[in-house]
């Protein structure tokens, strides 16, 4: 049972909502604990804006997405979000990390 004001459990609901966007889009990349991977998701009323980057060690090479949608599609907004940097960046972006 949860306890606190309605806006405790708000706050509580974007943050989780904000996790699972983040790790949807990082478990469709694969990378390593090395791997530079960002994702920064924002929730303003229902809606969700996910900004996610992934880079070289050594920052030569930069790919950026963004999606915007509904809070509740969290998890869809980061897996097409992943799939479109890993779709941009190649198969083998990865393998020297």
């Amino acid at each position: 049972m949860m306890s606190g004001s309605p806006d405790v459990w708000a706050a509580e609901r974007s943050v989780w909502m904000q996790g699972r966007a983040g790790r949807a889009c990082l478990a469709g990349l694969a990378g390593s604990c090395r791997t530079p991977i960002a994702a920064l998701a924002e929730i303003a009323g229902e809606r969700m804006r996910l900004r996610t980057m992934i880079l070289t060690p050594d920052g030569a090479e930069v790919h950026e997405t963004e999606r915007e949608g509904l809070a509740a599609d969290a998890v869809a907004l980061g897996i097409d979000a992943g799939e479109d940097l890993k779709g941009r960046a190649g198969p083998h972006f990865f393998d020297e990390v």
